[in-house]
Order: structure tokens, then sequence, then C-alpha cells
């Protein structure tokens, strides 16, 4: 059952000031970035019980908020040897 995403305007604040973080560490990565975000919500909007509310979730809002972790290995920048 796909169901519509309400994502917050602040939520969305969020998402571009990582973005502008990871392109500042590594050109391109914050566009990986806003990519699996996308994918993740594109997972949300699917399968919406496959993701349980966040642990600071209020309880007016647990039906309706979901959390999920977005993969951060993928973003980590590497190491200095």
């Amino acid at each position: 059952m796909s169901v519509q995403l309400d994502v917050s305007l602040a939520a969305r604040a969020d998402v571009d000031a990582a973005a502008g973080w990871y392109d500042g560490q590594s050109f391109g990565l914050g566009d990986t970035f806003r990519d699996r975000v996308d994918e993740t919500f594109a997972a949300i909007a699917q399968t919406p019980g496959r993701f349980g509310p966040g642990p600071s979730v209020s309880m007016i809002l647990f039906e309706r908020s979901r959390m999920a972790v977005v993969g951060r290995e993928r973003f980590a920048p590497p190491l200095a040897e």
C-alpha cells in the first residue's frame, strides 16, 4: 500500500544542509546523499509499515511518523592515512 509522504520544511532544510556539508567533503557526495534520501523516502511511501516511529516522535504523531536510517557508510569521507 503506497502512501503520500508529508515531509516538513524543516526536514527538507536538514537534508539540504547535510547535502551541502557532504559536497564540502567530496564533490558530488551531496548529490549521492540526496539520491539515497529520495530512495529512502520512496521506500517509506511504498511500505510505511516497514519503518517504525522515531524515538522522539510524540504520541500524537505516532501513527503518521516514520524513521529510517539512510546508509551512512556510503557517505563517510575517506580516512586520511
